[in-house]
């Protein structure tokens, strides 16, 4: 039989439950020397399905020997069909399907497919988000550097802050509250999806906070902060300690500071953010007690609520600097 020919027939082996007969010894070379080595996947696949018909193995076996190599269906699943060459982000068992005939030419039912992705021990999942970690030498690189401001601020050469932005709805973020058992309290939804930004600076070894309502977290309305904390201190060197965001690295927000001359923007490395920028802990502070549960009926109301806030801290130095500290890992 012409290797060709039995390249070929493994559609016919697959689509008639059927096994071929045995090969002749250079058939047999020829087809272990196409799985091994050549260049196309689509070809090393057929000649292996080819191999195995010729050892008298049923289809189900075909199969799953096949579906275990290192193409396989489970391969495929743990990740993106864009992977596979796909614009599409996530898989179906129509694209499973397809995918299938495309490597195998092999054209199945999409229960047949369901039967197979289930066996593999695959279901639906949602999934969840995962924040990405840096490494203990970016966290320790960006820690000597803030300690370096930190002393430099504590010998009142420069104003230290740590800055950065949060977002704030009309409807309320979900927590645990207490309530009596076999009940579950509703919080009011509506169609409206107001929202605001609210950016801050926090000075760690003085306890000084300072806000900003914008409508976005836009580049124009970073500079904007940047010129009340300029206003606030007309004199002093500041110098704030911040993340990657586009709009903090934006040309105007640059050109700005250049202008001023006594500005400094240190942002951290990147993914650093959350482990070496503690005013996050301030914005969790500020989640628990303003929008936890919470429904504002416009961002009028939400806007009072934000700078009641904010008023609230600014009488509490002490805990804004423990807060603050490096040594936290979390705010409780």
């Amino acid at each position: 039989m012409p290797v060709f020919c039995g390249i070929i027939s493994v559609e016919a082996i697959l689509m008639r439950k059927r096994t071929i007969k045995s090969l002749l010894e250079p058939q047999k070379q020829t087809l272990l020397e196409m799985y091994r080595n050549h260049p196309k996947s689509r070809m090393r696949e057929r000649a292996h399905m080819v191999l195995l018909s010729s050892q008298k193995r049923s289809i189900k076996e075909i199969c799953s020997i096949v579906f275990r190599s290192e193409n396989t269906v489970s391969t495929w699943l743990d990740d993106s069909p864009r992977k596979e060459g796909y614009q599409q982000s996530n898989w179906t068992l129509k694209l499973v399907d397809h995918h299938l005939l495309q490597k195998f030419g092999v054209n199945f039912s999409l229960s047949h497919v369901w039967e197979m992705v289930h066996t593999l021990g695959f279901t639906l999942i949602r999934p969840r988000h995962r924040t990405i970690i840096p490494t203990q030498e970016q966290i320790e690189q960006a820690n000597q550097k803030t300690f370096h401001y930190l002393e430099k601020s504590r010998s009142r050469d420069i104003r230290f802050f740590y800055l950065d932005e949060t977002s704030a709805t009309v409807w309320s973020t979900l927590s645990y509250v207490w309530a009596r058992k076999g009940t579950r309290p509703e919080i009011p939804m509506s169609d409206d999806h107001g929202r605001v930004y609210i950016f801050s600076a926090a000075d760690p070894l003085r306890g000084k906070v300072h806000y900003h309502i914008a409508p976005s977290s836009s580049k124009e309305h970073v500079v904007a902060f940047l010129k009340q904390m300029r206003s606030r201190y007309p004199t002093d060197r500041l110098v704030f300690r911040l993340d990657n965001h586009k709009p903090h690295k934006a040309h105007i927000v640059k050109q700005f500071v250049k202008e001023d001359g006594n500005m400094q923007l240190e942002r951290l490395p990147r993914y650093t953010s959350f482990k070496c920028n503690p005013i996050e802990r301030l914005f969790k502070w500020f989640r628990r007690v303003v929008t936890h549960n919470q429904f504002f009926e416009n961002i009028s109301v939400l806007k009072n609520a934000i700078g009641a806030f904010f008023r609230s801290v600014a009488n509490q130095p002490k805990k804004v600097i423990s807060l603050l500290r490096l040594n936290l890992n979390s705010f409780p």
